[in-house]
């Protein structure tokens, strides 16, 4: 799947670690018929949890499956009696329509923008956003 997205998952290194762990998180994956089509890989805090990792193949984006997605989410969240979520990525500092898309899709899905970081290097501006429910 991430061979789908190298707009977002184009760093050779930084691929592979998100495959490590997320064999030691909580991954929700969307499936149509037959593949799947989507993922998330989460890591839990004591208030929520916060998104490692998201993705949905091309072919499937702009049809309502990463809200779906995120709606899941937020009914396990309130079922483990969590009352937030986070998630990083790059700011509006890295040039990319792609990431530009992606900060639109988390703030449609009621997340704001809470705190820049300093955590991936000069070239790749972190925003770090929340969301309260």
């Amino acid at each position: 799947m991430f061979d789908d997205l190298p707009e977002w998952f184009g760093i050779p290194e930084s691929t592979k670690e998100y495959i490590d762990t997320a064999g030691n998180q909580i991954c929700l994956l969307a499936k149509d018929s037959q593949d799947y089509i989507g993922f998330m890989s989460l890591i839990e805090t004591s208030e929520g949890f916060e998104i490692d990792c998201m993705g949905v193949l091309k072919s499937y984006q702009n049809q309502g499956i990463g809200s779906l997605m995120m709606d899941t989410l937020k009914e396990f969240a309130r079922q483990k009696e969590k009352t937030a979520l986070l998630v990083k990525t790059l700011s509006e500092a890295y040039p990319s329509s792609e990431y530009a898309k992606t900060r639109a899709f988390y703030e449609k899905m009621g997340f704001i923008k809470s705190r820049y970081l300093d955590i991936w290097g000069e070239e790749l501006p972190c925003l770090e956003m929340s969301c309260q429910f």
